[in-house]
């Protein structure tokens, strides 16, 4: 989203807006991709993941779910396509309530692996995020890079901004631009 030419405040509402049309998003990694040109039918997974976390999903409260990104593949010695890793699933539901559901039930189950989902999946840890604005993601890893001596739980995504924890007993600080990085003093 280029927002040069934006006041501060003009880019967090701006972002607080792409959170809020993403709070009904899901992204969900560690689920295998279906090879050899079958077609994977997301929806009846939608369900089965639903089922394995207990909470109710109808197919009315899909409203999309799909592989995201292109598919990355690399030649085997034997001159055959594999998947390098599978892409992860954005899950779109029809409410937030039905997001923070899902959302709340994986927290109760923190080692799911896809297995528990459906048996024909290897044995691969599930994760499932909400879907932040790939701003925040950008900003997120600048942080990273910047500071190699943050771990990735002192940086996160929340309210429509970065927050990061110089040590465990600080307070958070609310990062929501490159700009307020580069103010940034650690």
């Amino acid at each position: 989203m280029p927002t040069e030419g934006f006041t501060k405040s003009d880019k967090a509402m701006l972002l607080r807006l792409a959170c809020q049309s993403m709070s009904n998003q899901l992204v969900i990694m560690g689920i295998p991709e279906v090879t050899g040109g079958a077609n994977e039918n997301l929806s009846e997974f939608a369900l089965k993941l639903a089922s394995a976390l207990n909470v109710n999903v109808s197919p009315t409260d899909i409203v999309r779910i799909e592989r995201m990104g292109r598919i990355r593949k690399r030649l085997l010695a034997d001159g055959n396509d594999a998947h390098v890793r599978s892409r992860a699933i954005m899950f779109e539901l029809s409410t937030k309530i039905k997001c923070d559901q899902i959302i709340t039930a994986k927290k109760l189950q923190p080692d799911l692996n896809a297995s528990a989902i459906d048996v024909g999946y290897c044995h691969n840890k599930v994760y499932i995020n909400r879907r932040q604005p790939l701003e925040l993601q950008k900003l997120r890893e600048q942080i990273l890079k910047k500071y190699p001596t943050l771990t990735p739980k002192m940086v996160w995504i929340a309210d429509a901004g970065v927050y990061l924890r110089k040590n465990a007993d600080s307070k958070p600080i609310k990062l929501i631009s490159s700009a307020d990085l580069s103010q940034l003093d650690l």
